[in-house]
Order: C-alpha cells, then structure tokens, then sequence
C-alpha cells in the first residue's frame, strides 16, 4: 500500500490506499483508494488529483467507518479492549455518525448500542469532542428512542465534571435543535455569574441572551424572598431564566 504525499499536498492514506483499489476518494486532505462498484466512463475517482469527494467528513471520520467495515471481528474486540479510552470512543462515535449518513443501518446501530454501554456506567465520562459528537448525533433519535435517556445523562456527568465547558455545550447543542441539553447549558451558565462570562469569547447574542437571563433570575429570586410563605415551594416555572 503507497503512503507517500502527492505534490499537490494530497495524502495517501497509509492504510486505506490500497493498490489494487479502482475508486479513489478523498476526505480532508487525504485520499483513499478502494474496491468499490463504479458506473462506466466514470471520470470522479480515477486519480489522486480528481477524486469523489466526500463533503463534511473528515479523514479519521471515514478511516473510522474503514476500520469498521474492513477489520475482523476479533481486531474490533481486541481494539476495544486495548486502546486508549478516549481514542476507542472517538471512533466508534464516528462509524456512528457515517454508518448512519451513508446508510449503513446495522452499522449504526452496533456503533450506538456500543456507545451506549460505554455512556451508562455511572464513572464515565467524556472528552469535549466526544461529547461534541455525541450531541452530533441527536438527529438519529428518531432511530434510537432510548439515545436521549442515556446520552442526555452521560453529557450533564460530563460537564458537571467539567469534562467540557457549558459554553461549548451551549452552541453544540443549538446546532443540533437538542432543546434539553441546550437550556440545560445555558442555566448553568446563568447561575455561573456575569463575573465568570468575562473569561469567554461571548458573541454578542450570547452575552444579550445571558445578560437577560441573568436579570430574570435575579427577579424571581428577589420575588421568591419577598413573597409571603404559605409553606409551599416556588410554583413551577418561577426559576425559568429564558422567560
């Protein structure tokens, strides 16, 4: 298998760049040279300086599906069991999340349940970009119903462990529509301070957004205080900064 740089700054893989392979795809800056079916008088994917590519995944995104398609069974047990636990669990997110663009349906569903045993024991967390990814893959709960209830508690272990910021969990999670973990994020910056917004890079709407948030809670608890006692909690609701 070749593994030397092309002029052009192109990578061949050095473990997916097979010479006996007739379709070449690229991913980032890395090409990969497969065995796969191609229509005739195809003209994408013949050589190194023109491949098919793939837009949005990135190099060890796709060389994570590889693995997964090409390894033997004994391999991807061994690897499990041997490797770096981070590393382990960045992969197996990714054949997760190209197993399921590219609709490899059982694929995706061994690399979730794989995931999921990971995320439920109770010490487990995980890195940004782990978690990062995981929230990625919110989009495939309609496929996985049970990924809200284990993903949701592996991701508040991990911020509260501050495995990652709430910030970066904020925004990862706007960008996936996951309301819960996106309110939840934000809440726990609220209740942060404004003292500790200052060591962000706020955007403008961030900051607005937490400003408001900010004075709504200290309205309700001012209000909380003030309000006669009648020996029952605050009524539902009268902590929600968002209002």
């Amino acid at each position: 298998m070749a593994s030397l740089a092309t002029d052009s700054g192109i990578t061949r893989d050095p473990i997916y760049y097979e010479d006996d392979g007739n379709v070449i795809l690229r991913a980032d800056s890395t090409v990969f040279k497969l065995a796969l079916p191609q229509s005739d008088g195809a003209v994408d994917g013949q050589t190194d300086e023109q491949p098919i590519v793939l837009a949005g995944d990135t190099a060890e995104q796709f060389r994570s599906l590889l693995w997964a398609l090409y390894a033997r069974p004994d391999e991807i047990v061994k690897y499990l069991a041997d490797s770096d636990n981070n590393e382990r669990w960045m992969r197996v997110l990714y054949v997760a999340k190209l197993a399921h663009k590219y609709d490899c349906i059982d694929l995706a569903q061994w690399a979730l349940d794989t995931v999921a045993n990971h995320c439920r024991r109770a010490d487990s967390i995980g890195s940004p970009e782990a978690v990062v990814t995981l929230v990625q893959l919110y989009s495939l709960r309609d496929h996985r119903p049970s990924l809200d209830e284990w993903a949701e508690a592996f991701i508040r272990r991990t911020a509260a462990a501050g495995g990652v910021e709430y910030l970066t969990l904020l925004r990862a999670a706007a960008a996936s529509s996951w309301d819960e973990i996106e309110y939840h994020a934000y809440n726990c910056l609220v209740c942060g301070g404004a003292t500790a917004w200052t060591a962000l890079n706020l955007t403008s709407a961030e900051t607005t957004r937490l400003l408001r948030g900010y004075h709504n809670l200290n309205e309700a608890l001012l209000a909380h205080q003030t309000a006669p006692s009648y020996g029952a909690s605050a009524a539902p609701g009268a902590f929600n900064t968002e209002a």
